[in-house]
């Protein structure tokens, strides 16, 4: 249910390159996603271990047990009294980061049905017909990748937001 950008590989070689490069932390990945709760602070980093949920297979949670490092960055872009705008920054690429950990400090994505919160999700969705959760992959650039992939280096693919994203952040903010 995130929108935006999306990397596929169309071949062994591309995959190796793009996995060199997630592994390496040369990847940058910029999300755009609205949390509820307020943040106080304007810059914060969650550096948190994530694994598997032995209750849910399908559902990440922050534990010491079977998990993995990861580490999402994130910036205040805006404030409402109820409600947060962020932009995050991946240094790791596990799955569900960006909802895991921003759910594990008590800021749910809206929309986000497996880690936010049921009634706010049911208010965005009669309020705003907001049909998914509001995260956004906005940008990936690539860095020092090396070989027939060396074109991509520091260029940027950006995906605009959907328009209903744009009007609920107009709305809420």
């Amino acid at each position: 249910d995130t929108t935006g950008c999306i990397v596929a590989c169309k071949n062994d070689k591309a995959h190796e390159a793009i996995a060199k490069q997630l592994e390496n932390k040369t990847c940058h990945r910029v999300y755009k996603t609205i949390v509820v709760g307020n943040i106080t602070h304007d810059d914060g980093l969650v550096d948190a271990p994530i694994g598997r949920d032995p209750r849910d297979r399908q559902r990440m949670k922050v534990t010491e047990e079977n998990s993995r490092d990861a580490r999402t960055h994130f910036h205040v872009l805006e404030r409402f009294n109820v409600a947060t705008y962020l932009e995050c920054r991946l240094e790791t690429g596990r799955t569900h980061q960006i909802r895991s950990h921003l759910s594990s400090k008590g800021f749910y994505i809206i929309g986000d049905i497996k880690y936010g919160d049921s009634e706010i999700n049911k208010f965005f969705r009669t309020n705003f017909d907001l049909k998914s959760q509001f995260l956004h992959a906005e940008t990936i650039i690539f860095k020092n990748i090396d070989g027939d992939l060396s074109y991509l280096n520091n260029k940027e693919f950006y995906a605009p937001m959907d328009e209903n994203y744009k009007k609920i952040i107009g709305r809420i903010f």
